[in-house]
């Protein structure tokens, strides 16, 4: 199991950015995330460790530090104030390109990087399977062939009028 050292002080925790650059859109497999709980009244806010039912891969997106403390509420007429007790790297992970990063913390056990043999991001994106996704696109084909999905003169999807739809219906009954 290759670990990710992102560290130039493994005792203080100190990120060293030259080897997170290194890292940065490089492949892991990730098996525990943080999310962020807050406990009312008082307000504390402190960072959760969840363990995944499955590992996940994707990519380094980047490292941030996520901070524990306490939100104090003085009234109406002044704002709130966070005290920290405390803080955590962690390492943002994408497990798609368009969706949002995750914390991941960068212990042991938590991340690592991938290895030939483990599964590819793109594989896994959205639940589905190189067969269902083989499936999905001859069922577009075949929906575009049978005037379902019109399109204009550019090539893009155009709303599809309520004569164009009738007869895309009758041409699907007919065969």
């Amino acid at each position: 199991m290759t670990q990710i050292n992102i560290f130039k002080n493994q005792e203080k925790r100190t990120i060293s950015g030259r080897k997170v650059a290194r890292l940065m859109g490089t492949k892991v497999v990730v098996y525990e995330e943080l999310t962020r709980r807050a406990h009312y009244p008082g307000a504390v806010r402190d960072w959760e460790r969840v363990s995944l039912v499955e590992p996940r891969s994707g990519w380094l997106f980047g490292v941030r530090r996520v901070y524990d403390g306490v939100v104090e509420r003085d009234g109406w007429e002044y704002p709130n104030v966070f005290y920290q007790t405390r803080s955590h790297p962690v390492l943002l992970v994408a497990y798609w390109p368009m969706e949002k990063p995750v914390h991941v913390p960068p212990d042991e056990g938590c991340v690592r990087l991938w290895e030939e043999g483990d599964q590819d991001p793109f594989s896994s994106a959205f639940g589905a399977s190189t067969e269902q996704r083989a499936n999905n696109v001859k069922l577009l084909k075949e929906a575009m062939d049978q005037g379902f999905c019109p399109r204009d003169e550019k090539g893009r999807f155009r709303e599809l009028t309520t004569e164009e739809y009738y007869a895309a219906v009758e041409k699907q009954k007919q065969g």
